[in-house]
């Protein structure tokens, strides 16, 4: 083989290692963002509450544990949205 093609290869060896590890970085990150976000109980699974503004409601099929008053919040902010 060729100083050329081998080198070639070597770049994409190196290029492969990284996507694995990028990989596992993607996978640790979306199991604490479940871990994080996401309870079982009672044989379903149920979203907590996120006081970042990154929650919709509108996209979620399960459960939801909401404190009294950022439901509240919440409440109001989608009545000011109707008016």
């Amino acid at each position: 083989m060729s100083a050329e093609l081998l080198a070639k290869i070597e770049k994409l060896e190196i290029k492969l290692a990284e996507s694995y590890r990028q990989e596992d970085n993607l996978i640790q990150e979306n199991k604490e963002l479940r871990r994080r976000t996401f309870r079982y109980f009672g044989e379903e699974d149920y979203w907590i509450w996120q006081t970042d503004g990154e929650n919709y409601l509108e996209s979620l099929i399960c459960p939801i544990a909401i404190a009294k008053q950022d439901l509240e919040v919440y409440v109001q902010q989608r009545i000011s949205e109707v008016k």
